[in-house]
Formats: C-alpha cells, sequence, structure tokens
C-alpha cells in the first residue's frame, strides 16, 4: 500500500542529500494499521591522507639512557622517560629544542608500570621490581615532582590489592587501576579494579574487570 514519507525524517532527507534513512517497513494488511519506526545515519566521505613516521634528531649530542618496561608521559609540554629495569635517572625531553637532560634517580627500582601525571607530578601506581622473571610488587606509590626534580614516597598500596603491570588511567582527579599480576612473570594475573585518591590517599576497591590480565595501558576520555 502506499505510504508518504513526512515529519522530522523527510526534513532530514531534505536537509542533507547524504543521509540514508535506515529501518522496517512494515504493513498491516486488513488488520488495524500502526505505525512503522524509523531510524536513521548519515553517511559523508572523508579523504585521509596517509601518515608517515619520522626519526627527530636530538640536539647538542644529547640522548636518553636505554631501558625497556619503563614509562613515558608528557607534563607542561616535556616528555618525561621515567623508572625501567636497574635504576636510571629521569630523562627529560624538550620537543621545541629536542634536547634531553636529566632529572634525579627513583628510590628504589620501578618498573612494569603506567606513568600517569597529576598536578605536575608523575605517579607510579602497582609498579614491579626486581628481576626477571620473579619481580614483586612495590608496596607503595611513588611520585616524581617535574617542577623540583624530586622524588617522594605516596601513600602504602593495601597488601591484598599489590601487583604490578597495571593499566592506570585519571579521571575526576582520581585514578584508576585496573587488572595487573602479582607474581612477576609467572602467575597471579588479577582483574582487579581499584580508585585511588591522591589528595586523600585513600583506595577503594571496585567491582572487577570481566577479565583477568596484564600489561594494558588505559586510557580515559572524558
Amino acid at each position: 500500500q502506499g505510504f508518504t514519507v513526512s515529519g522530522n525524517l523527510i526534513n532530514l532527507l531534505q536537509d542533507h542529500s547524504d543521509a540514508v534513512a535506515v529501518g522496517l517497513i512494515a504493513s498491516s494488511g486488513n488488520k488495524n494499521p500502526f505505525s512503522a519506526s524509523w531510524d536513521y545515519m548519515r553517511i559523508a566521505t572523508t579523504t585521509v591522507t596517509p601518515s608517515t613516521w619520522q626519526a627527530v634528531n636530538y640536539a647538542n649530542g644529547t640522548s636518553p639512557q636505554q631501558r625497556h618496561e619503563n614509562g613515558f608521559v608528557e607534563v607542561n609540554g616535556k616528555f618525561y622517560l621515567i623508572g625501567g629495569r636497574g635504576i636510571s635517572a629521569v630523562n627529560i625531553f624538550d620537543p621545541v629544542t629536542r634536547i634531553w637532560t636529566s632529572g634525579a634517580q627513583p628510590p628504589v627500582e620501578l618498573h612494569h608500570f603506567q606513568a600517569v601525571a597529576f598536578q605536575n607530578k608523575i605517579y607510579a601506581i602497582c609498579a614491579f621490581t626486581g628481576a626477571y622473571p620473579s619481580e614483586t610488587p612495590v608496596d607503595m606509590v611513588y611520585i616524581y615532582d617535574t617542577e623540583n626534580n624530586t622524588w617522594s614516597n605516596g601513600p602504602s598500596i593495601p597488601v591484598n590489592r599489590r601487583r604490578g603491570s597495571a593499566g592506570v588511567t585519571l579521571y575526576n582527579n582520581k585514578f584508576y587501576i585496573v587488572c595487573g599480576i602479582q607474581n612477576g612473570h609467572t602467575n597471579g594475573w588479577v582483574p582487579w579494579l581499584d580508585e585511588f585518591d591522591p589528595v586523600t590517599g585513600s583506595w577503594t576497591e571496585l567491582p572487577d574487570a570481566p577479565r583477568a590480565s596484564a600489561a594494558r595501558p588505559c586510557v580515559c576520555r572524558a
């Protein structure tokens, strides 16, 4: 039977030539008529310019210290290479001058952590220390102050929530720590999710993630 498209849908089709209506058209036959439900999507084409990688040439003969299993984060326009196996000074890269400089060494070996910045400080939460394959979780949060080039000990991590290689992200001025592994590279994968408040130092256990995993960087987009 004939029908007429009207209302919001026809206005959309008239206003956007690249819109396509999507939905179910149903007929009631000889029965009582009923309304069909419509939805729509807009289709537009874009041109994607291929991207290329290029090496950054450092200035004044500077370069970072080689390391692995470290953190890397931006604070106030500079990049901080932090932690890694062994105890290495923080390396700081200025992308404007392309010069590397050195900062303070951490008080202990810190590796397998996701460095996250908050109020000009870099937090190492749920890091490992020690040698492969039996690395152990550190017992506290470690904090690097980028303005004063100093390290400090943060709050203790609850014994039953200690692990390394966890994903960490910041949301509404609180850190969220997800998953990780308790016993180095051997066993103890966990699905834990925790909230850490850097202002009060409080630690809150939240519902577990659907699966246990480790070495999963986190990003939060509010």
